[in-house]
C-alpha cells in the first residue's frame, strides 16, 4: 500500500522507543515499595513488549493487551495521586478498568477503553471491525482514507505516551536525578509527544467527543481468524 514510501527505519525507531519504555517500567518496579504499584509497572513493562510484537504481526489481539496496559497505567496513577481510593478499589472484587480510569481522572478516555475492551473478547458477538473504526476516529489530523490502517498503531503510541509520563512521575519519587535522565531519554525517542499539556488536553478532548459513537457491526475487514492482513502501520 505504501510502495516506495515505506521506510523500515520507522518500525525500528518505534520498536526501540517501546523497548526502552518497557525496560524503564520493569526497572522502576524493582525500586517501588508498594506491591500494588510494583505489580502495575511490571504489567506495563510486559504488556508493552507483548503489544508491540502482536502489532508487528498485524494481530488484533495486540489491542486486548493494550487495554491491560492502559488499565495498569491508570492503576499506578491512582495509587500515586489517591492512595486511599486506590486501596479501596484493590479490595473490591468487582473493580473494573473503567473504575481505575475514572479515579485516575481519565474518564474522558472511556471511548478508547471501550474500543480496546471489545478486542479483549473472542465470541460471535464481538465487534472487532467496529472497534477498529472507533479507534480510527480517535486519531487527530489523519487522512480518513488511511485512518483505519493506522488506528491500532496510533492507539499504541498514545497509551505508550501515557505510560511514559506515569513512569517519569513515579520515578521522581525514587530519584529526581534518574527521573530527569529518563524523561530526557523518553523525549528524544518521541515517547512524550511534544511535551506540552496542550497536546494531552487536545487528545483527551477529541477522544471524549467520540463517547456517543455506537459500536455497530463495522465495515467488512479482510482477516483470517484473528489476524488481519492490513499493513501494520
Amino acid at each position: 500500500m505504501l510502495g516506495e514510501a515505506f521506510q523500515e527505519d520507522s518500525l525500528t525507531s518505534r520498536g526501540t522507543a517501546w523497548g526502552v519504555l518497557a525496560e524503564a517500567a520493569s526497572l522502576l518496579a524493582s525500586w517501588l515499595d508498594d506491591p500494588e504499584r510494583c505489580a502495575a509497572m511490571l504489567v506495563i513493562g510486559s504488556g508493552i513488549r507483548s503489544t508491540q510484537w502482536l502489532w508487528l504481526e498485524d494481530d488484533d489481539r495486540a489491542m486486548a493487551v493494550l487495554r491491560c496496559v492502559l488499565e495498569q497505567v491508570a492503576r499506578s496513577r491512582t495509587w500515586r495521586l489517591k492512595p486511599e481510593k486506590a486501596r479501596l478499589l484493590e479490595e473490591r472484587s468487582e473493580t473494573t478498568p473503567r473504575d481505575w480510569l475514572e479515579n485516575a481522572g481519565w474518564r474522558r478516555l472511556s471511548p478508547l477503553n471501550r474500543a480496546l475492551g471489545e478486542f479483549a473478547h473472542v465470541r460471535p458477538s464481538s465487534r472487532w471491525n467496529a472497534a477498529r473504526e472507533l479507534l480510527a476516529s480517535l486519531q487527530l489530523d489523519v487522512d480518513e482514507d488511511t485512518a483505519i490502517f493506522t488506528a491500532r498503531g496510533a492507539a499504541l503510541d498514545f497509551v505508550s505516551m501515557l505510560a511514559a509520563e506515569e513512569v517519569v512521575a513515579s520515578m521522581r519519587e525514587v530519584s529526581a536525578e534518574v527521573a530527569a535522565a529518563v524523561e530526557s531519554g523518553f523525549g528524544e525517542l518521541g515517547l512524550l509527544g511534544d511535551g506540552s499539556a496542550q497536546e494531552i488536553e487536545q487528545r483527551f478532548t477529541h477522544i471524549w467527543a467520540q463517547r456517543a459513537r455506537a459500536l455497530g457491526t463495522g465495515r467488512p475487514w479482510p482477516s483470517a481468524g484473528v489476524v488481519s492482513h492490513a499493513p501494520p502501520v
